[in-house]
């Protein structure tokens, strides 16, 4: 009977020992419940999850987004060289939304057709300018 009632001693000194624990527990839950909650708030608001060409409908060939022609353009307006493009997408990705993947970047050529794409939009532009108030 000694070594039940020492036992059964030793088991209420833990038990009360272990209700401070379980309340700390708890908050320590409901923190990471609204860590979590937080946390799919900014995954959600990373439009762009993978870099890489994309099918529009369910048939038909791959190709960039808007957002990478984008920047690609920009970049050409700015004078950067089309070789040094791709590492520039690189930098701005890891920077501006380290989650976001890359799988494949646009070639030189699709670059170079880029700054066709840029002469263009420069000649309809200037050939409006005329028209504009």
């Amino acid at each position: 009977m000694e070594a039940v009632d020492s036992y059964t001693n030793y088991l209420k000194e833990m038990e009360d020992e272990n209700d401070p624990l379980k309340g700390a527990l708890g908050e320590l839950q409901s923190l990471v419940d609204d860590y979590e909650k937080k946390l799919d708030a900014a995954e959600a608001a990373v439009p762009i999850k993978v870099i890489k060409k994309r099918r529009e409908g369910k048939s038909g060939s791959t190709r960039w987004g808007v957002e990478i022609w984008e920047l690609i353009l920009e970049q050409l307006v700015n004078g950067t060289p089309p070789s040094s493009i791709n590492d520039n997408i690189i930098a701005h990705v890891k920077k501006f939304s380290p989650s976001t993947k890359i799988e494949e970047l646009p070639s030189i050529w699709t670059i170079c057709r880029a700054r066709s794409v840029l002469l263009v939009i420069v000649q309809t532009w200037l050939g409006l300018s005329d028209k504009w108030p």
